[in-house]
């Protein structure tokens, strides 16, 4: 991200763990299930569940990371605020009173993909763009559209 610049990135939760276990075993998963270590589908270096979890920063730290965020939300005011209204609204990261998703498509009822055993309401739009992402489909249909 700091090569690219974390713009050019479409950020979301993908699934949710308990403890640091349960979060390195689910970023390994779904690092295999987008083929993100491949260079044609994403940026991961490692096979994932190789982070830092229960680092405590110094004040020091902490004090530069938002002085950092602040640069940043100066620099790419259009991004901040869609991020801050993605993150908006009761249960954002739960997505149970969600009506758009964070990339501005409505979640109508022909629109809304619930995953087994979930209430959390997910796109089916941004769901197909990924599914025709990772297999390759814009590969071998030049001419099509992203959504």
């Amino acid at each position: 991200m700091r090569k690219y610049g974390v713009e050019n990135f479409d950020i979301q939760v993908l699934s949710e763990g308990t403890d640091d276990t349960e979060l390195k075993n689910l970023e390994k998963i779904w690092i295999i299930l987008l083929q993100s270590r491949s260079d044609k589908y994403g940026y991961n270096l490692t096979d994932g569940g190789d982070g830092r979890p229960g680092h405590k920063y110094t004040s020091e730290e902490l004090k530069a990371m938002s002085e950092s965020r602040k640069i940043w939300a100066a620099a790419h005011p259009e991004h901040f605020q869609k991020m801050v209204a993605a993150r908006s609204g009761v249960a954002w990261n739960k997505g149970i009173h969600k009506t758009v998703c964070r990339n501005g498509h409505a979640l109508t009822d022909d629109n809304i993909l619930y995953r087994k055993g979930s209430t959390e309401k997910n796109c089916r739009t941004c769901h197909n763009e990924h599914a025709r992402i990772r297999t390759g489909y814009y590969d071998r249909h030049p001419n099509a559209d992203h959504l």
